[in-house]
């Protein structure tokens, strides 16, 4: 009996060994995650710095319309039937109009936003009333023109220059609104101006119906204070 194992016979290679293949591992793994990036996780990248600068100018805009445009966040502005003003139509049947009472809530909804509830305006943008040297004249014929047909350009109020625009209200208010806010302005903040009638606006309004754009302070000047 033979008890010697058999001899082992090796095994021939399915591919045999090449000398000149000597793969890298690592660079190897490298193209592999090269080519097979993991996808992009949200809420990890940046924000865009175009949008940062969107919602800086966004937020600037709001505040200077709101600063520009609220009219001091008095609820009168938007109230017309606010309680703190009398609820007039022109003319009442009962009586004669109140002027002050009624050009006081024509202020209120149309020219608060610029010249304020306080009569100052905005400084270096809208000029006062309160004081104003043109609200206090003798006569109101150049008020009256300022009103219906706008005031633009460089304007000296209280020693002081402003540079702006006015807009006309020729369509906007009727002759009776007009003298309203007129005397309303020429007798609150201190102010003591005369009364300006609706006949007046009435007049000025027909005379100047051909007038063409705003007026200038300079054009102003030439038209006396009294003059119808």
């Amino acid at each position: 009996m033979n008890t010697n194992p058999s001899p082992q016979v090796p095994i021939p290679n399915s591919r045999p060994a090449d000398a000149g293949e000597n793969f890298d591992v690592t660079v190897l793994h490298a193209g592999i995650l090269e080519r097979e990036r993991s996808e992009p996780r949200e809420g990890l990248e940046p924000t865009p710095f175009w949008f940062v600068m969107l919602i800086v100018m966004l937020v600037f805009f709001g505040g200077y319309y709101l600063g520009r445009y609220s009219g001091g966040f008095n609820p009168l502005v938007f109230d017309e039937n606010a309680s703190s003003l009398p609820v007039l139509t022109a003319p009442q049947a009962t009586g004669p109009i109140d002027l002050v009472a009624l050009g006081k809530r024509t202020f209120a909804n149309n020219c608060v936003a610029c010249h304020q509830d306080t009569g100052l305006g905005l400084p270096g943008i809208f000029p006062p009333l309160a004081g104003s040297e043109w609200v206090n004249a003798a006569g109101h014929a150049r008020l009256v023109r300022i009103v219906l047909n706008g005031l633009a350009g460089p304007v000296e109020v209280k020693g002081q220059k402003f540079n702006n625009v006015m807009v006309p209200w020729r369509q906007a208010l009727t002759d009776v609104q007009i003298a309203s806010v007129l005397t309303y302005v020429r007798q609150a903040w201190g102010n003591k101006g005369a009364e300006v009638t609706v006949d007046a606006v009435k007049a000025i309004r027909e005379k100047t119906k051909d007038q063409a754009g705003s007026w200038s302070a300079e054009a102003l000047s030439t038209i006396a204070e009294n003059e119808p």
